[in-house]
């Protein structure tokens, strides 16, 4: 379930706290200024985790993203700094440093002169990394 923003409850009856300021940094570089609590159900509250993980940031940093984006006001005012890549999954994370290992096997086939055994090595990595990003293009 993807959590609607007209889902939260109430803001929380405390009022916004200013939280200490960073006059003369740029604007990417400054800590966040305001601390607001929302209440919300315990369902929203957990689609709001998955969506963060899936987006592999932050339940604040999903919370704060999103209420950028809904109050037309860019997606730059609304975080400290860009949100993670999302890890890719373990199949391609070996599959990645396999190519690694062959591409430092072509760099020693190099050093001895031996180029059958550097293109073999290429041909290699290649196998390995071209199926990744096939996949990747087609995202």
């Amino acid at each position: 379930m993807e959590p609607n923003l007209s889902d939260i409850e109430d803001i929380a009856a405390e009022p916004s706290v200013p939280v200490k300021r960073s006059a003369g940094r740029p604007r990417s570089e400054r800590p966040l200024e305001v601390r607001t609590g929302i209440r919300m159900t315990q369902e929203l509250h957990d689609a709001v985790v998955a969506a963060a993980r899936r987006d592999g940031i932050t339940v604040g940093a999903w919370i704060r993203h999103r209420l950028a984006a809904q109050c037309d006001i860019g997606a730059e005012a609304g975080r400290r700094n860009q949100p993670p890549l999302p890890s890719p999954p373990r199949e391609e994370t070996v599959a990645i440093a396999a190519a690694v290992r062959e591409l430092a096997s072509v760099n020693a086939a190099i050093a001895l002169s031996d180029a059958r055994a550097a293109k073999a090595g290429l041909e290699r990595s290649r196998a390995l990394l071209i199926p990744i990003l096939m996949k990747h293009s087609r995202r």
